[in-house]
């Protein structure tokens, strides 16, 4: 066996110890709140702590339930504060953006709306909210509202000029658009803040193979491979492959 396939298959066994680790540490930790809602189902700061770690480990539906949950039941009687925030309001402007996060998520996009909207509303501090309101912007692409979208992401980027999120999400609706010159400006933008995003790399081989320049879609499809790659992207590296063979082909050169 070469040196460089050992260095790859022990590369593969770091990752999936980290992914058992990390799962590891999630069923830990639910296992705790769980016991500390038995004990006392009115833990509210369990119940948020619970549905937040639901929504990152990408149990949507479960998350959903849980800030349900909590909304309801301040409308049956209103929730304490709990730490780290100062007033009800951020406590209760959480809950709801953490419903609308969960219910995007589950394309449930009108419902989404008007919870981020109810967030921002319930809490005004989150009007600067910069996920928040990227979000925002995702949803009304998806609805085909692409003037408020580009709007949500301007807005976002005035408010942190390095969120490289909302740049990314400015330069894909862009080229949606047609505006493929100004959404490779924007992407070259992101490269420029966070030089490893390999979705940005991905979007610039798109962007230039909508542009009819093979070669230099190649390029950036090459760097993102490796980028994906790294981060173990299985899927996103074999259809970056796709995109190449194509391009291989039309441009003659080997693969």
């Amino acid at each position: 066996m070469t040196r460089t396939g050992t260095i790859h298959i022990l590369l593969s066994l770091i990752f999936f110890l980290v992914i058992a680790i990390v799962s590891k540490v999630y069923a830990s930790q639910l296992e705790v709140l769980n016991q500390e809602i038995n004990e006392n189902p009115n833990n509210y700061r369990a119940h948020f702590i619970l549905a937040g770690i639901l929504l990152d480990s990408k149990d949507y539906h479960s998350a959903a339930k849980k800030y349900q949950f909590l909304i309801d039941t301040n409308k049956k009687t209103q929730l304490p504060i709990i730490e780290p925030f100062e007033s009800r309001s951020q406590f209760l402007g959480r809950i709801h953006m953490g419903l609308g996060f969960a219910l995007d998520f589950l394309n449930e996009d009108q419902k989404a709306i008007k919870e981020l909207n109810k967030a921002v509303i319930i809490d005004p501090g989150l009007e600067n909210h910069l996920m928040l309101q990227t979000t925002l912007g995702a949803i009304y692409g998806d609805l085909g509202l692409k003037e408020k979208e580009l709007r949500s992401y301007q807005r976002v980027i005035k408010i942190d000029p390095k969120f490289y999120r909302a740049y990314l999400n400015l330069a894909i609706a862009l080229g949606e658009i047609g505006k493929i010159y100004e959404a490779i400006t924007v992407l070259e933008k992101v490269i420029s803040i966070k030089p490893d995003y390999a979705k940005a790399f991905n979007q610039l081989g798109i962007a230039y193979e909508m542009m009819r320049n093979p070669e230099k879609s190649i390029k950036y499809y090459l760097i993102a491979t490796k980028l994906y790659s790294k981060l173990n992207d299985q899927e996103s590296v074999k259809e970056i492959k796709k995109r190449l063979e194509r391009l291989y082909k039309v441009t003659g050169t080997p693969s």
